[in-house]
This record gives C-alpha cells, sequence and structure tokens, in this order.
C-alpha cells in the first residue's frame, strides 16, 4: 500500500497530530517538518527520526520489513510473532503514532497494520547501506546468460496497443484473446513463456490455461487495468484519449508506473521480494552480485530461498526471469557461474537525452532506443514498423501515407514531421516519394460522420475545456453541435459515463454525482468524476489477483499510548514500584503474570544474587515451586523459596 492510500483515509486532524509526534522526536535534531510527505521525501530527516527511535521501535519496524507481505499484518499474526511482547505491543503503538504504521480494520472488526511503501523503501535504505565494494564494471569481466532479455515492458505494451490498432479482435465468450491471433502477437513481443512461466506457474489465477498466452494474457490484463483498452460488443477497442495520455508520458515516467503497478499487481508478495524491488529501484547502470545481496539480507531477518537447494535456486531464477522479460534488468554469468544483475537505464536515470531517428534513400527508417512512444505510434501511423531487437525499422508505405494525407495532413507536414525527429537531412528520394503520392491521392473526400447535439451551449463548452474530450471535438459546427467521426461513437459514449454525462435521444445531460464522506472529521463534498488523476486510477483487470487488504479501511484514530494494553493498568503499582519481599503465593503470581505479559523481572536471592530477565517457565517439584530465568548471561533456574526481592520492570517508554 502506498502512503497517498492511508493518507486519503486519514482527516487534516489526525494527519497534524502525527506530524506534531514526529517533530517532538526531531526537537533535538533542529529539524522540522509541515507535512509526511516532506518526511518521507527527505531522506536526510527520515534518518534523523530513524536514529531518534529506541530499539523496540526498531525491532516492531524490522518485523514489518522482514516478516509482512507487502507491509501488511494482522495483528493476530503480529501477536504471534512477538509472542505478545508487550515490550512489541508498545514498539507498534509508537510506530503508528509516527505515521510509519497505520492500523487497517474490516467491517467485521479483523485488524491488521500497514507500513506504507515508501517507509520501507527508506528504512530499507539505511539498513543496507549502498555496497559499492560488490559493483563489477562491465569492461571487466564478460558476462552471458542463456535467456534473452526483453526490449522492455513499455515497448511490448506498445506493439499490444499497435495491434489492436490495426486488427479487428473479437474477444471469445470467456473474453480471452482467439489463439490465431495470439500467435501473432507473440511473434511481435519479446516477452515470452519462458520469461513469464515462473509467475504464472506458481501465482497465476484459474483463468490462465494455455501456457503459450501467458505474456498476451498478462499485457491484456495489464492494458485493461491502465483503462487503454476496452470491451464493447465483444469487440477489443482503444481508449483514445487514455492511449493519447500515455503515449505523451516521458519514458522514465511511463516506466516507473509499470514498475509500480507491477509491484502492486502482479507480482509475488514475500518478503525477500519487496527486498529485491527496492534494492532495484535505487540500484542502477553497474552490475552486482545477486545471490551474495540475497544472502546478506538474511542477517536482518529476510527468509531467503535456500540457493544451495536446486528446485529453491531454480524457482528464484524462474521469478527473476519476468523481470529480464520486462527489460527491467539484465542478467548474466561468468566463468565461475557467479549470476550478475544490473538494473537498466531506463528504470533508474533522471534524465532522457533526445533520440532522433536514421532516414535512407529507400524511405527505410531506423529508431534507436529511447525514441518517445507518440512518436513512434505518429510514424506507425505512416508506416510499417516492426522491432529488431533494441532498435525499430519503419518503412513508409503509399496506402499509409495516403490514407494519412486523406485525413486532412500535406505532404508538407509530414515531411517537416519526419525531418524534425531525423538525425540528418532526409534524403531526396524520400521526398521526391512523399510528394508522388500525396499527387495520386484523391482530392476529395466523402466520409460519413455524426452529429452530435448538447442540451445547451454551456454544456459544450464544459466539454471543450475538458482535455480528455479534445480528440473528439475536432469539428464544432455551432454552439450547441459538433460532428463525431463514424466508429468514435462508442469509446465516446463510454468516455462520457466515466465523467458523470449521460445519453439520451433529446442530446447530452449532466449527471448529478457525488461522494458522502461519513466522518465528522471531513466536511461533505461533491466529488464530480472526469478529473484526470480519477480516471487514471487502476481499472478491473481480466484476472482476479491476490489482495491481502482488500476490504481494510485505515482507522481515522491517533493511537492512544495505552491503547491495547489494558493488563499494564491492572497491574497492582506495588509490584512495579517497590524492590521488596512478598508472600509465596504473590511471589508466584508475580511470576506468572511476568510471563504472560513478557515482562522483565529483577530479583535477588537469599545468597545476595542479582539476575534481570525474563521468566521462562516456572514448574512444580516434591511439593516446591521452580522458576527459569533468561538473562544476558544465560537461563538461571532456582527455587521461589530463595527469592528474597522482586519487582516488575516496567518498559521505559516516555
Amino acid at each position: 500500500m502506498l502512503y497517498q492510500s492511508c493518507s486519503s483515509m486519514l482527516s487534516e486532524r489526525i494527519k497534524e497530530q502525527i506530524i506534531q509526534e514526529i517533530n517532538r522526536r526531531l526537537l533535538r535534531s533542529s529539524c522540522e517538518i509541515t507535512s509526511i510527505e516532506m518526511l518521507l521525501g527527505q531522506p536526510g530527516t527520515f534518518k534523523k527520526l530513524w536514529e531518534s527511535l529506541i530499539e523496540p521501535e526498531k525491532k516492531a519496524a524490522i518485523l514489518f520489513m522482514t516478516k509482512s507481505r507487502s507491509g501488511f499484518i494482522r495483528k493476530r499474526d503480529f501477536e504471534q510473532l512477538t509472542n505478545k511482547e508487550i515490550i512489541s505491543q508498545l514498539g507498534l503503538t509508537k510506530l503508528r503514532r509516527l505515521g510509519l504504521i497505520y492500523t487497517v480494520r474490516k467491517m467485521w472488526s479483523d485488524i491488521g497494520y500497514v507500513m506504507p511503501w515508501e517507509v520501507r523503501q527508506q528504512i530499507y535504505l539505511l539498513l543496507f547501506p549502498d555496497e559499492k565494494d560488490t559493483r563489477l564494471s562491465w569492461n571487466d569481466h564478460a558476462l552471458s546468460y542463456h535467456v534473452p532479455a526483453g526490449r522492455g515492458l513499455q515497448r511490448d505494451l506498445f506493439v499490444f496497443l499497435l495491434f489492436i490498432r490495426d486488427h479487428e479482435v473479437i474477444v471469445t465468450r470467456k473474453n480471452k484473446i482467439p489463439r490465431r491471433q495470439i500467435h501473432k502477437l507473440s511473434e511481435r513481443m519479446s516477452l515470452s513463456v519462458e520469461h513469464m512461466r515462473g509467475w504464472f506457474s506458481l501465482y497465476r489465477p484459474p483463468e490462465v490455461l494455455a501456457i503459450d498466452d501467458l505474456p498476451v494474457s498478462f499485457l491484456f490484463d495489464l492494458a485493461l487495468r491502465l483503462r487503454l483498452v476496452y470491451i464493447q460488443d465483444k469487440r477489443l477497442c482503444l481508449h483514445k484519449s487514455m492511449v493519447d495520455s500515455w503515449l505523451t508520458k516521458q519514458n522514465l515516467e511511463c516506466n516507473k508506473q509499470l514498475t509500480q503497478m507491477i509491484r502492486l499487481i502482479y507480482e509475488p508478495k514475500e518478503p525477500w521480494q519487496d527486498a529485491f524491488y527496492m534494492e532495484m529501484e535505487r540500484t542502477g547502470g553497474q552490475w552486482l552480485p545477486f545471490m551474495k545481496i540475497m544472502e546478506s539480507r538474511k542477517q536482518t531477518g529476510y527468509v531467503i530461498p535456500d540457493i544451495q537447494d536446486p528446485a529453491q535456486k531454480e524457482q528464484m531464477l524462474d521469478w527473476l526471469h519476468a523481470f529480464l522479460g520486462m527489460g527491467m534488468i539484465q542478467l548474466g554469468e561468468d566463468s565461475s557461474q557467479t549470476l550478475w544483475m544490473k538494473v537498466n537505464s531506463t528504470h533508474s536515470m533522471e534524465d532522457e537525452c533526445e533520440v532522433k531517428w536514421y532516414a535512407d534513400s529507400t524511405g527505410e527508417i531506423m529508431i534507436p532506443p529511447g525514441m518517445p512512444l507518440l512518436r513512434m505510434w505518429e510514424i506507425s501511423q505512416l508506416s510499417e514498423l516492426h522491432f529488431q531487437g533494441e532498435f525499430a525499422q519503419c518503412i513508409l508505405t503509399k496506402k499509409q501515407v495516403q490514407n494519412d494525407i486523406a485525413k486532412g495532413h500535406s505532404s508538407e507536414q509530414i515531411l517537416d514531421f519526419l525531418q524534425k525527429n531525423a538525425a540528418f537531412p532526409l534524403p531526396d528520394n524520400v521526398r521526391t516519394q512523399v510528394l508522388s503520392w500525396e499527387r495520386q491521392t484523391n482530392q476529395i473526400t466523402i466520409s460519413p460522420v455524426l452529429r452530435v447535439k448538447t442540451a445547451t451551449p454551456q454544456l459544450l463548452a464544459e466539454l471543450l475545456g475538458i482535455q480528455l474530450f479534445a480528440p473528439y471535438l475536432q469539428e464544432v459546427l455551432s454552439p450547441s453541435s459538433f460532428l463525431l467521426e463514424v466508429g468514435q461513437e462508442q469509446e465516446f459514449v463510454v468516455l462520457l459515463q466515466q465523467c458523470g454525462y449521460e445519453i439520451n435521444e433529446e442530446g447530452i445531460d449532466r449527471r448529478r454525482a457525488f461522494a458522502l464522506v461519513n466522518d465528522q472529521d471531513h466536511d461533505s463534498n461533491v466529488d464530480v468524476p472526469g478529473k484526470d488523476e480519477e480516471i487514471e486510477t487502476i481499472g478491473e483487470g481480466l484476472f482476479t489477483w491476490e489482495n491481502m487488504w482488500e476490504d481494510y479501511k485505515v482507522e481515522n484514530t491517533f493511537p492512544d499510548l495505552q491503547d491495547g494494553l489494558p493488563a499494564l493498568e491492572n497491574l497492582p503499582k506495588m509490584w512495579t514500584e517497590h524492590y521488596q519481599g512478598y508472600h509465596p503465593h504473590t511471589v508466584r503470581e508475580i511470576l506468572t503474570r511476568a510471563k504472560e505479559l513478557r515482562l522483565q523481572i529483577i530479583l535477588r536471592l537469599n545468597n545476595e544474587q542479582e539476575w534481570t530477565g525474563i521468566v521462562v517457565e516456572s514448574w512444580l517439584v516434591h511439593g516446591y515451586w521452580w522458576v527459569k530465568i533468561a538473562t544476558e548471561q544465560g537461563n538461571q533456574t532456582c527455587k521461589q523459596d530463595q527469592i528474597d526481592r522482586i519487582r516488575l520492570l516496567m518498559p521505559n517508554f516516555s
């Protein structure tokens, strides 16, 4: 779960209380924050907050790092992991007050705790500083690997959308792409069954039956969740406005979005796999010994598959191959069979250089890696586009150029587009050919259109002001009507409905839409759908994937220090404040309560020996009670009759 998802369920009053608690901790460091986002965005400030945590708090935080699945632990599981230790519960409460962990609850009172991804990411960087001594220069070693790398998830998704644009795809009754078209798509993609079987063999939904359609089914599901495609009357259609928005994103931004989608929805959720993601996001450009790094995480508590076991090692490698196929990483083995990993630059570089294509006299255009997808989408409308490894190859065709001219573009505009993105001047042969194709194009075009009328001129003006509708409002006839190309009407209607409009025989009306927030700390407001950030939320996919915190909601409360610890309040103060002798029955009761609550005790024996530790067990032998205490020096055993003084030690959590 991301912090934004947690924050959206908290009132401003609760957020302010969390900020005050954080600033109280940061007071000694002369730091102050004004928002939790500020804390998560400043590693230096977060480090100072981490250094201010005491041992029980750090222990609880590391427990979430190494034992939780995607940062989520149910309350009963946390109690089982900590043996219901009071000190661990207090540590958890403190972390909740600092906004590092949030309480979530189902309607039927099932309680859990979640540590947002951004918090875990910051803690990971503090637990495992950058290991520069393990890095390897590419020039130092020649590495090879038996599974080929993919060209990138972004490129394969682009190929999928391109296929949907250029072909009519009628899905089956089970909403699957026909097998004949699956084979055609598979030939165009770099993502293969060899890459994906590690995820799908262990975690695939039951709907995925055929092994050869795993990559296509995965991309289909991803495109549906990104709202890039939709199914209308069993026909797979592009969501034009969403595709246009996706194509305009920078490569790095697009890759980050896809990586986040993979982590949130598809990728298995074991703690060590989360650790791999965090390592991947902070690493780039150099080779790292994968197995050595993952093995080193065991010291902190991560449970890593045993690489000495061939079956477990093979399972780990199969899981890793998915990232290789998506173009996120490169893998290589040296002469000693050591596995090395490198994060691809498109997933780690913040700056993007300007990329140009190269055209030859035959009309063939070579596009190097890094070209913005929008440019590739535009040139694919003028040419046949094929991928060859990391490069894309385009061949201008008469039919596609003439189709583009028929839509209203001139040869001058086409040549200007080709030249603007070319590294060198276009060959004369290319210019001559495009001009020749223009002269052969029909000069008069008759095309069917639909006339759309709005209820009022104000409504059309409102539509014109929404960027999502811009591709459909190119030909306005009057203040309350416009022309729509035949074939766009289904997608246009879907978009109108998503934005809160409805269609009737007389025109388009605004539908009343609102969301009621039932919280005394929130003001009721009107939520008008249709804004970009709402449209771009994750949609429903083809399959049902595991969501551990589904139906859980973040509690809009600020935890009390004694939250969930009434047992401490019920302890007699004499037991916790006075170091003295007691009646044997009372001593036995103190030991019993100390064992139940996992509290430390301090005791002195008749021979002046003094022990401090945790009660392990007590038992009765021949009428005498014995007790075993776990101390720093090891387990100590004595008769209860030998205890001269005893006291319960309360956790110091002020």
